[in-house]
């Protein structure tokens, strides 16, 4: 992920004036920043926004200390009563929440679409489903072949998706479908194994070694060996 620099004013809940945080924990498995404060409320940020997607409470008692879970990127926390509390991500929950509760967040789908995309992260399969057979349907191959890059693990990046683009007709004027979805692929990242495997083949077959040499010195390639 490219280095950029945002900011936000924490929105301290009104009824603990002079609340402050003690602890800020990155989960860096989701993108998303724990803020604890003395008066133990959990505020959970997400990291390219700077939005608050989740507000609670998590002890009456003021907190003591608080540290990272490195087993599941959760935190603990200590009130000053000795209570130790704890708390971590539903990844399965986590993308439905975000699109059913944090609707003031700007462009909250693509928003979406990023973090499944960037974590792998489930909960939203039917939106990227839904969208890329629209696309395909308007005849509209280029975005047809980005929500397929985006989306997580095998979900649309399969045989499936690679069969039907070898399948679409081609629009006039355009490249062939199947091309246009290799570009949006090599354009977001890497290709997976059964990708590589389907571009080099006919690359290779045309002579175009120097081409594959490119992606693989780019590191758009895995390896088939």
């Amino acid at each position: 992920m490219a280095k950029f620099k945002k900011s936000t004013e924490i929105q301290y809940d009104a009824s603990t004036p002079g609340d402050f945080p003690i602890a800020l924990v990155v989960a860096e498995r989701y993108g998303l920043l724990y803020i604890v404060t003395k008066m133990g409320f959990l505020y959970i940020y997400e990291l390219t926004s700077v939005e608050m997607i989740f507000k609670a409470r998590i002890s009456t008692q003021p907190i003591f200390v608080v540290a990272k879970n490195y087993t599941n990127d959760g935190i603990l926390a200590l009130s000053k009563t000795g209570s130790l509390l704890g708390g971590l991500i539903d990844e399965n929950a986590l993308l439905p929440h975000l699109m059913q509760n944090c609707k003031h967040i700007p462009n909250i789908q693509q928003l979406v679409f990023s973090l499944a995309s960037r974590y792998s992260l489930p909960g939203v399969d039917n939106i990227f489903i839904g969208q890329f057979n629209n696309f395909i349907v308007s005849g509209d191959y280029a975005n047809a072949a980005k929500i397929a890059s985006m989306s997580p693990g095998s979900l649309l990046r399969n045989a499936d998706t690679i069969q039907k683009f070898k399948q679409l007709p081609q629009v006039p004027g355009q490249p062939q479908p199947l091309l246009i979805y290799f570009q949006k692929l090599l354009e977001k990242g890497k290709l997976n194994k059964l990708e590589t495997i389907e571009l080099c083949g006919p690359v290779l077959a045309q002579g175009k070694i120097d081409l594959v040499k490119t992606w693989a010195g780019g590191n758009k390639l895995e390896s088939c060996v």
